[in-house]
């Protein structure tokens, strides 16, 4: 039975605009109920943090919404840093809280 979802995605204009290659967007992350508090989320996000440093990038990304204060703040205790808010008029009264935690790049790593 799975028990999360994610996407690890290089590019996302819907939300962040035109990029400069320099970041990763995680999107969809959810873990199911009933597994939640097991570290699980933190694991996904260590992840993605591993792939993005792996290709020299800077930044993971990711966004939810700035009305789920608690969601928020899981991720502020993640290490992410709220960089804007991006309202999104189709989705109704959604405005999206921009999210982002610098990584540290592999310089000259051979990926192994």
């Amino acid at each position: 039975m799975p028990v999360g979802t994610f996407s690890l995605d290089w590019d996302d204009e819907a939300y962040w605009g035109p990029q400069e290659p320099i970041a990763g967007y995680v999107r969809g992350l959810s873990v199911r109920k009933g597994f939640n508090g097991r570290g699980l989320g933190s694991f996904i996000i260590d992840w993605c943090v591993d792939q993005v440093s792996i290709l020299n990038r800077r930044y993971v990304r990711l966004g939810c919404d700035a009305r789920n204060t608690k969601l928020c703040a899981y991720y502020e205790a993640l290490g992410f840093v709220r960089v804007g808010v991006t309202p999104m008029p189709e989705l109704g009264d959604y405005v999206d809280s921009l999210y982002e935690k610098s990584v540290n790049p592999m310089r000259g790593s051979s990926g192994c």
